[in-house]
């Protein structure tokens, strides 16, 4: 077997340097020295970042449409925020980015092409040079002043790429949820019929095909992951500490449901499923408060006071849009669960008012109305006595208002299920347990 070619520590981000200056009295010190110096202790930060804390957005940077509606044909907003790049280099965008002057340029419509027709906002670390100072060299040169930069500035930019669906998977976008309805993916000016589209989807399947891009799985055409499971002799082999970066050294942003030539408005904006740093534990939304006691006793008289078990959060949650059926993601039938009985595998579903289902009431609650078992208009709790009633909030699909997900079990840690229970007695056993001191 040939020896593969040796590109150990030669990664896209730079070497990581592992000569460490010694100084000491009566060196000699040159720019090199000084170069080396700050080398050294700038890629074992980087190197710090990216191994022990990932990459993508840390908070803000959230994209919305632009405030005058004269210039949602052109331009979205970008907030302040802080985001680490697969490098691990800090991108920190300090104010409010809404126009070409400030770094953000023009949707590129002329770019549109129907095979990629999502648009992606990308946001990338950059630099350059600045203060420059005469350059004062031994070579006795004297007919020409030379300068060189003596800073550099380090900032971001902005950039728009149009992909496709599938491209998405290299940005690292996690798009288990969808991003775009279908009418959003044809141009406005009549919508192309998909099977003109479908020679030339599968000539790039045949192509992938070829080049044994297809892994066998059920999704033909699409790439195969890049992973570290290759064998460490082969070429391609990366390894776990060489980063995997996206096209452009790109933090996506968000994606654009955008439909060619018209204003952009905040429900074409989805920025769920871009990279995301795990948040800081004081950062995260957490449950404020519950109407009932974690594991006590209640009668069916409570059930007739309060109607609903309602969790209130510290922050407001993002809506999720109204449908007749539960979505991926926000409070509802599947994300919010009653259920009662005596063990697990015996539980059965606390039933709801179908005119109220489990929902997110004024953004900072969710409720969920236990109906009654009856002739209506005269239905009771009693069906609930002699049981525990388990009650579960999904916290995994429910997002706060910066599309952080809500940490439910209070670990610190985004998302989560948060789980309580209560045992029901009858209005009698419920007074006289009172009577005697147990409640």
């Amino acid at each position: 077997m040939e020896p593969h070619k040796d590109n150990c520590g030669k990664d896209q981000c730079g070497k990581l340097t592992q000569q460490r200056m010694n100084y000491f009295m009566g060196r000699h010190l040159t720019a090199r020295d000084f170069s080396d110096e700050q080398a050294y202790h700038r890629s074992h930060r980087l190197f710090h970042n990216r191994m022990l804390h990932g990459w993508g957005v840390a908070c803000g940077l959230d994209v919305r449409q632009h405030t005058r509606e004269d210039c949602r044909d052109k331009y979205v907003e970008v907030t302040p925020g802080m985001a680490i790049d697969c490098c691990g280099r800090e991108v920190v965008v300090e104010c409010n980015v809404s126009c070409g002057e400030q770094a953000l340029p023009e949707i590129p419509w002329k770019d549109y092409r129907e095979s990629h027709p999502l648009l992606l906002l990308c946001l990338s670390y950059a630099e350059k040079g600045i203060d420059p100072v005469p350059v004062l060299d031994g070579e006795g040169d004297c007919s020409e002043t030379k300068n060189a930069n003596s800073r550099y500035k380090e900032g971001w930019k902005l950039s728009w790429h149009w992909v496709s669906n599938s491209d998405l998977t290299k940005y690292y976008w996690k798009n288990q949820y969808g991003v775009c309805p279908l009418e959003h993916h044809q141009p406005d000016q009549g919508y192309a019929d998909a099977a003109a589209a479908q020679p030339e989807a599968q000539d790039a399947n045949e192509r992938d095909e070829q080049a044994g891009h297809d892994c066998g799985h059920a999704h033909p055409g699409h790439p195969c992951p890049e992973d570290d499971c290759g064998d460490p002799c082969s070429e391609d082999y990366k390894s776990c500490i060489e980063p995997r970066c996206p096209p452009h050294h790109c933090i996506a942003l968000a994606v654009i449901c955008a439909k060619q030539g018209a204003p952009v408005t905040n429900e074409q904006i989805i920025t769920k499923g871009r990279p995301m740093l795990p948040h800081v534990p004081h950062r995260l939304t957490r449950i404020a408060r519950i109407n009932w006691r974690h594991g006590s006793v209640i009668s069916p008289n409570w059930f007739r006071c309060h109607e609903k078990f309602v969790v209130t959060f510290d922050r407001k949650l993002e809506e999720a849009p109204s449908r007749p059926y539960p979505g991926p993601w926000g409070v509802n039938a599947a994300t919010f669960v009653v259920q009662y009985g005596e063990q697990y595998e015996d539980l059965d579903f606390a039933p709801y008012e179908e005119e109220e289902p489990p929902r997110l009431v004024n953004k900072f609650q969710a409720e969920y109305k236990v109906s009654p078992r009856g002739k209506k208009g005269h239905g009771d709790y009693k069906y609930l006595v002699g049981h525990i009633v388990w009650i579960t909030l999904k916290c995994d699909y429910l997002y706060d208002c910066h599309g952080v997900r809500v940490d439910g079990n209070d670990d610190g840690i985004a998302g989560g299920t948060f789980e309580s229970w209560v045992s029901v007695v009858s209005d009698y056993e419920y007074e006289k347990m009172k009577e005697d001191g147990q409640i």
